[in-house]
C-alpha cells in the first residue's frame, strides 16, 4: 500500500502540474478608475440621468420564460413556462419608449459567480474559473459597486444570494444574504428578498439607500429541481410576474429599475455550459419617463421563442450602468454602451451614443496599453484606435449627425476587435509546466509497469527497499534543483519563468521515479520479465504480457480508448463506445465459452457470457446527451423518467431480486453462511427499501401530489433527510465497523463418519462451508457497504443501473474463474472500463452541466462539509468507485486458505496477487489521462477545446487521483484485514 501511496503522490504531482499550464487563470489588474481622469472629468457632468437604481436579478431567467409562446394552432406546443411571466413583453410593446426588452448573452461558463463577476467588472471569466462557484472571495478588479461606492458615495442595499456577499460585502451598507446552493429549496430565498425589498422600496426615508440589488433563485432551483417543463417553473415565473408589477407601481421617475437574469437553463434545467439555452438569459429596463430608444429593423421578433431577437453581452451592461450614473467605467471592463439606452425616446440622439462609445473605447484602449506586454504590439488595433480618435476629431458641429455615426461606426469596431483578441486569448498556456506534468504521468506509468514485473516472491521482500530507494531519489532531485538554481540565479538575471515551488516538485517526483527504476531493474526476476518478450516475440504471441490471448486483447482495449481522445467526435460519443468495447469482449468471451471441453463448465459459461452481453445492454439504454450529440441521441435519464412511478417500482422490484441474485452466487461456492445472511439477506434488502421509500417520497413531491392526510410537505422533506442520513451513516460507519469486527461467510457442518447408522456414536467429520471462497465472500460485503450507500445517493434510474453493475461484477468474476483469467491482464482493464461506461449511465457526461449538484442536498439543507462534497462525490463516480473496490476480488474470488494459486499458504503472496490487479487496474486509468492530457494540450487553440477537451482531461485527472485513493483503502484496509484474518484462523 505504500508503493500505491507513492503512485497516487506521483499523478497528484503529475496532474497538479498539467493542470497548471494548461488552465492558467485570466490574469487580473487591479487598477482603479477615476473621475479625476482627465477622460471622465471632460465627458462626465453632474447631470446625472438617474438618481436611483433598483437591479432585480431572477436567476436562469432564460428569454424564452419572458416572450409568448406558441400561438393559435400551435398552442398545443406551449411549455409549462411559456405566458407565466408577461409583464416584460407585454410593456414592451406597450411602452416603447419606457421599456427596453434584450436578449442577454453570458460568457460561459454560465455559472452564477462568474457571470456576478462579468456583469459587475465587464471582463472575461476563464474555464478553470468555474470551480470557484462554491467558493468565492471579494473581487479585487475594479467594478461598478466599488465605483458606485467610492466616486459617487452610493448607499447599496442586498438582499437574495450570499455570492454577492462573498464577493461584495465591503460595499453593501444593508444586506440579507440567503444560502444559494440548496436547490431543493424553491423559496426561502425568493421570500426572503420579496420580505426585505418593498419595505425599503416603499420607505419614505430617501437616505437609507440608493442602489437596491434583490437575487432571487427560485426559478433556477426549480431548473435543477424540476426541469423547466415541471408545472412549479410556471407557479415560480408567476410569482416573480406579480413581484415585478409591484415594482414597476413602486419606483419613482428618478429611478431606474433593471429586471435581469444571470444565465439561461438547458433542456435538464441546468448550466454551466455554453449551450445556447444556457447562454441566453434576458435584459428588461424601465423608466417611468419616455427614455429608451430603438434600432431600426426587424430587430425585435420574438417568432420561435425570440430566435432572432436583439441581443447584447452581459458585460455590456457594465459600462451602461456606469454612465447612466455618472460614474466612471470600470477599468477591465470590455463591454459595450447599450445602443437603445443612449439613443434617447426617438432614436436619434447619435451625439449622445457618439460620446458614450468614446468614453468606453477610450477606457478599452488604456486597459489594451496596460496590458501592453500580454497584448503585445498589434497594429491592426492601433489602427483601430487612431480611426476612433480621427473620428472624434472629425466633429466640427456637434449636431452633426452623419460625423456622429461615423464615430459610433469607429469604436464599436475597435471594442469588437479588442473584444474578440481578449476571447481568444482568455487562456495561456504555459507549455514547460504541461510538458512536466505529461511527463511525470507517462513515467508514472513505466513505474507501474515495472513494479509488476517483479515476480511476486521477490516483491514482498522489496517494497520496504522500494520506497527507500524512492525516497532517497526525492531527496537527491531537490538537492540538484536547488544547487542548479542557485547556480543559475548568480549566472542570469531571470533565469525561471516557472515558480521554483513547481520545479522543486518536480524533482522530488522525478527523484522517486529515478529511485523506483534502480530498485527494479536491479531485480533479476523483473530484468528478466522486461527482457523475455523483446528476446522471444514467439513468447509474446504465446503467452501476452501476463497470460494469454486476453492480456493482448486488453491493452488493445486501452489503446483504443486511449485513442478516443484524438477525435472531438470520438470523445463526444465516448460513452457510446465503451459499451461497444465491453460488448467486444462479451461476445469474444462467449464464443471462447463454447471451446470449454467440460460440460457443466461450458454451461455456465456461456450462461454467465449472456448475462454479462445482456446486462451491458440494458445498461447502456440509460443515456443522458450532451448537447455536441443532437438529434443523434435520445436522452433517457432525465428527471420525468427518474420521477416516475415505473422506475420506483423497479426499484422496489430490484430491492428484493438483487440481494437474492448475490445469494445464488455466494451459493455456488456454500459462502451464504455466517455474516452473509445478515449482510445480503437482511441488511442489502432494509437498505434498498429505504432507499426505495426515499425516492417514492422524493416523487410524490415532484409530482405534487396531496398527501395532506398523510403528511405535511414539511414531515415529508424532513422525513427524506432522516432516511437519507439514516441510510449514509449505517453504510459507510456502521456496516463497516460491523464487518471489520464480524465473522466470515463459514459454517461448520458435523456428520458422522458412518453415514449409514445415523443412530450410531462414533467419529464425526467436520465440513467447513465457504472454505473454497472464504476470502471473496467477505471482501465482497466490504463492496456492498459502498454500493449501498450509493443508492440513496443516486436518482431511481441511476440506483438501477447500479444494481446492474453490482450484478455484472460478479459475472465477471465467475467467467474469470471458469476461464482461468486469474492471471491475465484483461479483466482489470474490463473492470476498468465497466467503471467509466457505468459513469456515464449513472446520468454523467464529461461536462460541467452533467453535475448532479442536487444530490449534494440529500443528507442536509445547508452545504456542509464534508457532507455534501462526499454525496455529490460519490453520486459522480459511483461506477469508478466499485469497480476499483471490485479489483482484489479478481485474486480472492473463490480461492481457499491454501490453493494451487496460493503455493503455500503465504499471506504476502496474496497481498501482492492484489497488489498487482490494483497495479494492471492503474496503469489502464493513467494512460487514458495521459491521453486526455495530451490531446487536451494539443488541441489548445481547437474550436472545442474548452466544451469538450478540457472538461475531459479534468474528468480523467480527478477520475484517476479518486481510484489511486480507493486502491490503497482497498488494499491497506480491505485486503489486509480478509488475508490476515482468515490467515489468523487457518
Amino acid at each position: 500500500s505504500g508503493v500505491l501511496f507513492g503512485f497516487l503522490l506521483l499523478h497528484i504531482i503529475g496532474i497538479f502540474l498539467f493542470t497548471r499550464g494548461f488552465l492558467l487563470s485570466r490574469q487580473v489588474l487591479e487598477n482603479k478608475s477615476s473621475c479625476q481622469d482627465n477622460l471622465y472629468h471632460t465627458y462626465l457632468n453632474d447631470d446625472i440621468t438617474f438618481q436611483k437604481t433598483v437591479i432585480f436579478l431572477i436567476d436562469a431567467l432564460r428569454f424564452d420564460f419572458t416572450v409568448p409562446g406558441p400561438q393559435g394552432e400551435n398552442a398545443k406546443k406551449a411549455k409549462s413556462y411559456h405566458n407565466s411571466l408577461k409583464v416584460l413583453y407585454e410593456m414592451a410593446l406597450s411602452k416603447p419608449e419606457n421599456t427596453l426588452l434584450l436578449k442577454f448573452i453570458a460568457d460561459p461558463p454560465t455559472t452564477t459567480l462568474q457571470r456576478l463577476q462579468g456583469m459587475t467588472t465587464g471582463s472575461l471569466p476563464t474555464f478553470i474559473d468555474a470551480g470557484s462557484n462554491f467558493a468565492g472571495t471579494s473581487i479585487l478588479e475594479d467594478n461598478w459597486l466599488y465605483q458606485f461606492t467610492e466616486s459617487l458615495d452610493k448607499r447599496i442595499a442586498f438582499m437574495g444570494d450570499d455570492t454577492w456577499s462573498a464577493l461584495f460585502e465591503q460595499n453593501f451598507n444593508i444586506s440579507y444574504p440567503y444560502e444559494s446552493l440548496n436547490v431543493w429549496d424553491l423559496d426561502t430565498v425568493d421570500n426572503g428578498v420579496i420580505e426585505h425589498l418593498f419595505p425599503l422600496l416603499e420607505s419614505t426615508d430617501d437616505s437609507t439607500w440608493d442602489i437596491i440589488i434583490g437575487h432571487c433563485l427560485g426559478v433556477d432551483h426549480v431548473g435543477h429541481r424540476y426541469g423547466p417543463e415541471h408545472e412549479s417553473m410556471a407557479t415560480k415565473l408567476f410569482q416573480m410576474d406579480q413581484v415585478i408589477r409591484r415594482l414597476v407601481d413602486s419606483i419613482d421617475d428618478d429611478t431606474l429599475l433593471i429586471i435581469m437574469g444571470d444565465h439561461g437553463m438547458d433542456a435538464k434545467g441546468d448550466h454551466g455550459g455554453d449551450s445556447q439555452l444556457e447562454v441566453e438569459s434576458t435584459l428588461w429596463m424601465y423608466s417611468k419617463k419616455p427614455f429608451f430608444g430603438k434600432l431600426s429593423g426587424d430587430l425585435y421578433n420574438i417568432q420561435n421563442g425570440g430566435e432572432n431577437y436583439r441581443s447584447v453581452n452581459q458585460i455590456d451592461l457594465v459600462p451602461t450602468i456606469s454612465l447612466l450614473m455618472n460614474s466612471p467605467i470600470p477599468f477591465n471592463n470590455l463591454g459595450s454602451p447599450i445602443a437603445e439606452v443612449f439613443l434617447g425616446p426617438q432614436g436619434s440622439d447619435w451625439l449622445k451614443l457618439a460620446q458614450s462609445n468614446f468614453l468606453v473605447s477610450a477606457q478599452v484602449q488604456r486597459y489594451r496599453e496596460t496590458y501592453n506586454g500580454f497584448f503585445q504590439h498589434d497594429s491592426q488595433a492601433d489602427g483601430l484606435w487612431l480611426a476612433v480618435v480621427d473620428a472624434m476629431n472629425g466633429f466640427s458641429d456637434l449636431s452633426d449627425f452623419t460625423q456622429a455615426q461615423k464615430v459610433v461606426e469607429a469604436t464599436v469596431t475597435h471594442q469588437q476587435y479588442t473584444l474578440n483578441q481578449c476571447r481568444h486569448l482568455w487562456a495561456r498556456f504555459d507549455m514547460p509546466l504541461i510538458y512536466m506534468g505529461i511527463s511525470i504521468l507517462i513515467l508514472s506509468v513505466v513505474g507501474l509497469i515495472l513494479v509488476n514485473k517483479i515476480s511476486n516472491h521477490d516483491l514482498p521482500s522489496l517494497s520496504v527497499v522500494l520506497l527507500i530507494n524512492s525516497l532517497k531519489g526525492v531527496i537527491i532531485g531537490n538537492v540538484i534543483i536547488r544547487i542548479s538554481t542557485f547556480f543559475m540565479l548568480t549566472r542570469f538575471t531571470s533565469p525561471f519563468d516557472i515558480d521554483l515551488s513547481l520545479l522543486i516538485l518536480f524533482a522530488a517526483a522525478l527523484g522517486y521515479i529515478l529511485g523506483l527504476f534502480y530498485t527494479v531493474m536491479r531485480n533479476s526476476s523483473a530484468f528478466h520479465n522486461l527482457l523475455l518478450p523483446i528476446a522471444s516475440p514467439k513468447h509474446l504471441y504465446k503467452r501476452g504480457i501476463n497470460g494469454g490471448f486476453w492480456s493482448l486483447g486488453g491493452i488493445t482495449l486501452i489503446l483504443v480508448h486511449a485513442l478516443l481522445f484524438a477525435s472531438n467526435s470520438f470523445t463526444i460519443w465516448e460513452d457510446k463506445i465503451l459499451w461497444y468495447l465491453l460488448a467486444s469482449f462479451g461476445f469474444a468471451i462467449l464464443v471462447a465459452s463454447f471451446r470449454i471441453k467440460n460440460p457443466r463448465f461450458r454451461t455456465l459459461a456461456i450462461y454467465h457470457g449472456v448475462i454479462f452481453l445482456l446486462l451491458n445492454r440494458v445498461s447502456s439504454m440509460s443515456t443522458l446527451c450532451r448537447e455536441e450529440q443532437s438529434t443523434h441521441c435520445t436522452a433517457t435519464y432525465s428527471a420525468s423518467v427518474n420521477s416516475s412511478s415505473w422506475v420506483i417500482f423497479a426499484l422496489a422490484l430490484m430491492s428484493i431480486l438483487l440481494p437474492s441474485i448475490i445469494a445464488t452466487f455466494y451459493a455456488t461456492s456454500a459462502s451464504y453462511n455466517g455474516s452473509a445472511i445478515m449482510w445480503i439477506g437482511r441488511g442489502l434488502r432494509i437498505v434498498m427499501f429505504f432507499s426505495t421509500v426515499f425516492w417514492a417520497l422524493d416523487m410524490v413531491e415532484m409530482k405534487n401530489w396531496d398527501i395532506s392526510w398523510f403528511m405535511t410537505s414539511t414531515t415529508l422533506g424532513f422525513a427524506k433527510l432522516i432516511i437519507a442520513r439514516l441510510v449514509l451513516g449505517s453504510t459507510l460507519l456502521a456496516a463497516n465497523f460491523a464487518w471489520y469486527c464480524g465473522p466470515m461467510c463459514v459454517q461448520i457442518q458435523f456428520s458422522a463418519m458412518n453415514s449409514g447408522d445415523k443412530s450410531a456414536t462414533g467419529p464425526v467429520r467436520a465440513y467447513i462451508l465457504g472454505y473454497s471462497n472464504i476470502y471473496g465472500s467477505v471482501f465482497f460485503l466490504f463492496v456492498i457497504n459502498f454500493f449501498a450507500s450509493m443508492l440513496v445517493i443516486s436518482n431511481p434510474l441511476g440506483a438501477l443501473v447500479l444494481c446492474l453493475l453490482m450484478y455484472s461484477i460478479l459475472t465477471i468474476l465467475e467467467l474469470m474463474d471458469i476461464h482461468s483469467l486469474q492471471s491475465s491482464f484483461v479483466i482489470p482493464i474490463i473492470l476498468g472500463l465497466m467503471g467509466q461506461a457505468y459513469f456515464f449511465a449513472t446520468g454523467h457526461q464529461a461536462t460541467i452541466p452533467s453535475v448532479q449538484w442536487n444530490i449534494g442536498f440529500i443528507a442536509t439543507q445547508t452545504i456542509s462539509f464534508p457532507l455534501t462534497h462526499l454525496t455529490i462525490l460519490f453520486n459522480t463516480f459511483s461506477g469508478p468507485i466499485l469497480t476499483t473496490l471490485a479489483v482484489p476480488l479478481i485474486s480472492l474470488w473463490k480461492i481457499p486458505p491454501i490453493s494451487d494459486r496460493m503455493l503455500t499458504g503465504n499471506s504476502q503472496l496474496l497481498l501482492t496477487s492484489c497488489f498487482k490487479n490494483l497495479i494492471n487496474y492503474l496503469a489502464y486509468q493513467t494512460v487514458v489521462t495521459i491521453s486526455a492530457c495530451a490531446f487536451a494540450a494539443n488541441f489548445r487553440r481547437h474550436l472545442m477545446v474548452w466544451k469538450i477537451f478540457a472538461p475531459r482531461f479534468i474528468l480523467a485527472g480527478i477520475n484517476l487521483i479518486l481510484v489511486d485513493l480507493l486502491a490503497v483503502i482497498a488494499l491497506a484496509f480491505g485486503v489486509g484485514f480478509v488475508v490476515f484474518n482468515v490467515n489468523r484462523i487457518f
